[in-house]
């Protein structure tokens, strides 16, 4: 997907990803009618794979099926915003934040 390299069928722990990119930890689920019935099961599913790090996206089959276009949009805006997430802030401190003692271990 532009260049991002996606997995399919990866598994993490007990569960298996539909498509999972490794560098921004990022698990897109494609969700059929079945999951309706184990809603409980999903949460504990996403809370499991969120407390490894990854973000897990859902789409429905349906909506995938005959929303393409509007789906494929979402996933591409997630590719950003994840990167965005992942990327550590490199802002330093305006003033100060260096060692407390000065030169000589003087204070």
């Amino acid at each position: 997907m532009n260049g991002v390299p996606f997995r399919r069928q990866h598994t993490v722990g007990p569960f298996v990803i539909d498509f999972y990119c490794a560098p921004l930890k990022l698990a897109i689920e494609l969700d059929g009618g079945q999951h309706a019935e184990r809603a409980g099961y999903d949460k504990a599913r996403t809370q499991y794979l969120e407390g490894k790090g990854i973000r897990v996206v859902r789409f429905w089959n349906g909506d995938v099926t005959e929303n393409f276009d509007g789906d494929w949009q979402a996933m591409q805006h997630e590719i950003p915003a994840r990167r965005h997430e992942l990327t550590p802030s490199l802002t330093l401190p305006l003033s100060g934040g260096g060692n407390p003692f000065r030169a000589g271990g003087k204070r």
